[in-house]
């Protein structure tokens, strides 16, 4: 155990923010549905600390989706938010629509920024602004029109 422990930390930069499972405690690659990757060289793979899927931070998350976007698509029901919207940026357009009405609005946020246009309507009235706002600078024409009624300024 003590070898797999200094390989999770091998390129973790020295004073960085120390790896932790989205849930607390130690990160555990042993229980991690992606833990074939550990067996891969550097940026092929993954590593705490440094690129996981598991971590609580959300730019390791985003590192490991940049070196693994075909694994996207298997994350997009993780129960962390971070998971499903980081890895909503890299998924096939065509298993968004399954996110428009995820509980986080950081999810639908990123399902805004990437959804088809023709779809993008379902979220002109998301109960959050962000995603109201993201909306309204995407669509055109009556689409948009319909929103000036919005009660967020932000929005109109």
């Amino acid at each position: 155990m003590a070898a797999a422990s200094i390989a999770t930390t091998a390129r973790a930069p020295a004073g960085d923010i120390e790896a932790r499972h989205w849930q607390g405690g130690p990160v555990d690659c042993s229980a991690c549905d992606c833990r074939f990757l550990r067996a891969l060289p550097a940026d092929q793979g993954c590593e705490p600390g440094h690129a996981c899927v598991q971590d609580a931070y959300a730019r390791r998350i985003d590192r490991f989706f940049r070196w693994h976007p075909d694994l996207a698509d298997s994350q997009l029901p993780h129960p962390y938010f971070e998971v499903r919207a980081i890895a909503a940026r890299h998924a096939s357009v065509f298993r968004l629509p399954a996110l428009i009405d995820d509980p986080d609005e950081t999810v639908r946020l990123q399902v805004a920024l990437r959804l088809p246009l023709r779809q993008l309507v379902r979220l002109a009235h998301d109960p959050h602004r962000e995603v109201r706002i993201r909306v309204a600078q995407r669509i055109e024409g009556p689409a948009l029109a319909a929103m000036r009624s919005d009660a967020d300024y932000g929005v109109r």
